[in-house]
C-alpha cells in the first residue's frame, strides 16, 4: 500500500459516495482521503466543494488492498447496514475486481449471500441497489420482492421522486398488491390510474408527492372508505369553525364511537358547553350516521 499527498482535479464522475446521504462526512478544506485505482481517483470522505483539492491518496497495489481501502471507507463513515455493503460490492465490481475475490470478501458482511442466486440478482439490479443504499432501504426488503420485476424496475426512479423510508415503501407496496389482487390490474395499469407521470413532474417536495401517491392508491383500494372519510373531514371542519372543537374517528372507521375534543380555558367556556353542543348537534348526528354506515346525504 502506498500513501501519498498530491493535488488532483476531482471530476464529479469519479466521486465514490459509499454511504447514505445522511451519513456522509464533510471533508476538511485541506484534505480529502481518496483511492487511486487504475488511473481513476475515488474520494471517500464526502463530496468535494471545488475542482481542486489536496488529497491524502491511498494507492492499493493489489485488488485485496483495494477492498481493504473500500472497507475502511465504509466503516469510517459509519456504514454497517447490509444494503451499504451490497452497494460497496457493486462499486468494487465496477472497478474491475475479480468476482471470486468479491464473493469471498463480502460474504461475511452480507448474510443474504448464502441465498441461491443472490450475487447474480444483486448484479442485475445495480441501479436499484445504489438508490436503496443512498436512501437507507433494507436489502432484505428488496430481496423479498425479487420475483416482482415490474415493481423492482420502477423502484429506482420512484425512490428519487418520493424518497420514502422503509415503512412508507412497505405501505406503497401493500397498496399496490391490494389493488392488483382486488381489481386484477397490472403494475402499469395502477401507474396509469394514479397518474404517475403527473406526480413525478409536480413542483413539490418529495414528501408531498408521496402523500399524493398514497392518497390516490387509497382511493383505488378503498373508494367507499375514502369517500366516507372525506365527508367526516368536511363535518370536522364545520365543527371546528363553529366551536373550536375537534372531532376524531377510529382508523379505517373500524369502531362505533366518535371522540369530541373540547377546549376549556375558563369558567365561561364551561358555561357555554350546552349552547355549543346545540350548534353542532346536526353535524354530530351526521358524523355518527357515516361511522355507523347509515344513510347520509
Amino acid at each position: 500500500m502506498i500513501v501519498c499527498t498530491e493535488a488532483h482535479a476531482l471530476k464529479p464522475e469519479n466521486w465514490l459516495l459509499l454511504t447514505r446521504w445522511t451519513m456522509q462526512r464533510i471533508s476538511s478544506p485541506q484534505w480529502i482521503r481518496a483511492i487511486l485505482w487504475e488511473g481513476e481517483i475515488y474520494p471517500y470522505e464526502g463530496e468535494p466543494s471545488c475542482e481542486q483539492k489536496n488529497l491524502l491518496l491511498f494507492v492499493p497495489q493489489t485488488p485485496h488492498e483495494l477492498l481493504l481501502c473500500l472497507q475502511e471507507a465504509l466503516l469510517f463513515q459509519g456504514g454497517k447496514e447490509e444494503i451499504e455493503w451490497a452497494g460497496l460490492f457493486l462499486c468494487a465490481h465496477k472497478m474491475g475486481v475479480e468476482e471470486s475475490l468479491l464473493f469471498s470478501f463480502f460474504s461475511p458482511w452480507i448474510p443474504l449471500a448464502k441465498e441461491p442466486n443472490f450475487w447474480l440478482w444483486l448484479q442485475s439490479h445495480h441501479p436499484l441497489i445504489t438508490k436503496a443504499a443512498l436512501y437507507g432501504i433494507s436489502l432484505r426488503l428488496l430481496w423479498d420482492w425479487r420475483n416482482d420485476l415490474p415493481w423492482l424496475l420502477w423502484l429506482p426512479h420512484a425512490l428519487d421522486v418520493l424518497r420514502p423510508h422503509g415503512n412508507q415503501l412497505r405501505l406503497i407496496r401493500q397498496l399496490f398488491l391490494s389493488v392488483e389482487n382486488g381489481r386484477n390490474w397490472s403494475h402499469e395499469n395502477i401507474l396509469e390510474e394514479v397518474r404517475w407521470e403527473e406526480i413525478q413532474s409536480l413542483h413539490e417536495p418529495p414528501s408531498k408527492r408521496l402523500e399524493i401517491l398514497l392518497q390516490r392508491l387509497k382511493n383505488l383500494r378503498y373508494p367507499l372508505l375514502v369517500a366516507s372519510e372525506g365527508k367526516l373531514q368536511a363535518l370536522a371542519t364545520c365543527i371546528k369553525q363553529k366551536t373550536g372543537w375537534k372531532i376524531t374517528w377510529p382508523p379505517f372507521l373500524e369502531g362505533d364511537a366518535l371522540t369530541l375534543h373540547v377546549l376549556l380555558q375558563s369558567p365561561k367556556d364551561l358555561a357555554s358547553l350546552s349552547k355549543k353542543c346545540l350548534r353542532i348537534s346536526q353535524e354530530i348526528k351526521d358524523a355518527l350516521s357515516i361511522l355507523l354506515g347509515e344513510n347520509y346525504d
